[in-house]
């Protein structure tokens, strides 16, 4: 990752933020860029998409094309990638070719959420103790996500552990806190503060991890950036993921990952119709995010409902000293 561009530079509100992708993840970025004072730019594959609906300054464009990612990087102080659509659509050898000849053409742009891949991640692994999880059918017990934000300066914010449960690869629910035996828990907040450290993280990483029979922990993927799996923080957390993201890859302090709250997310996959009437209707105290694809299709997100429980009642003693 480009940390050289970035060492303790802050880049603050005003500044011109570019994010490249179409779907939820570029959408809610980008609005809590633009809460945070920020100009947000938008690099997507169509004028209507969930992102472009919510960006005053959308281009139309494909992001391999050089030229096109060339053109938005020059009208921006820094840029993001949001959102599976560009990880699915190249390799990393062609990702990294774009993002070196961004930093040769563009020294002043900060390419901030990448972390370092390869042999880099197996020696980080190594370092931290941890193996990955295997993808040949082993049977683990339980699947979990662990959001963890570091800014340029070093500092660091983890948030708690999430139970994860997927059909057919696609998230489903996602329960905080985790049902974990409290070694576990600690020892996935332990790998993923270590991981940011040793990948030099400088944003966003979702550290997904597996727990077998034996209580024991295996990396599954890292997402380097704001996931399905945080939804969660949007409502429960006095700094969602979204929000941190953005203060973690402009160098800004980070916000505070605690909750109030105890949640269950509930994903919404493809056309809804008019079940978000029904949801409103029966559950009043349920939190419905809609993400405004004109054309979902079957197994695209189209929302997610968010159910809380509160920890305990709010302690307002603090106003008393004012």
């Amino acid at each position: 990752m480009s940390q050289e561009l970035a060492a303790n530079r802050v880049f603050g509100p005003g500044s011109a933020i570019g994010i490249v992708g179409s779907g939820p993840q570029a959408r809610m970025s980008a609005m809590a860029a633009a809460s945070l004072g920020y100009r947000v730019h938008l690099l997507s594959s169509g004028p209507h998409t969930p992102a472009a609906q919510v960006c005053a300054h959308p281009m139309v464009g494909d992001w391999r094309d050089e030229r096109v990612l060339e053109a938005f990087a020059s009208s921006v102080d820094l840029l993001l990638f949001a959102g599976e659509d560009a990880e699915r659509q190249a390799g990393d050898a062609e990702r990294l070719e774009h993002l070196a000849a961004l930093r040769a053409l563009h020294p002043s742009v900060g390419l901030l959420n990448q972390t370092r891949g390869g042999e880099g991640l197996q020696r980080a692994l190594k370092a931290v103790g941890v193996g990955l999880a295997q993808q040949n059918g082993q049977a683990y017990r339980d699947e979990i996500s662990v959001l963890v934000a570091r800014n340029a300066d070093g500092q660091i914010a983890i948030y708690d552990p999430a139970l994860t449960h997927r059909i057919e690869g696609m998230l489903d629910t996602t329960q905080v806190p985790a049902p974990l035996e409290s070694q576990v828990s600690e020892r996935a907040i332990q790998i993923a503060r270590s991981l940011a450290r040793e990948l030099d993280l400088v944003g966003l990483l979702a550290v997904e991890m597996a727990v077998d029979e034996d209580a024991q922990l295996w990396v599954r993927r890292l997402v380097p950036r704001a996931s399905a799996a945080g939804y969660w923080t949007l409502s429960v957390c006095l700094t969602d993921q979204f929000e941190q993201w953005i203060r973690a890859v402009c160098n800004l302090p980070l916000g505070s990952p605690r909750r109030h709250s105890d949640a269950n997310a509930q994903s919404l996959i493809g056309p809804i119709g008019h079940r978000w009437a029904q949801v409103l209707r029966e559950d009043p105290e349920a939190q419905l995010f809609l993400y405004g694809d004109p054309q979902p299709t079957p197994g695209s997100e189209s929302g997610h409902i968010t159910r809380l429980f509160l920890r305990s009642a709010p302690d307002y003693s603090f106003l008393g000293a004012r």
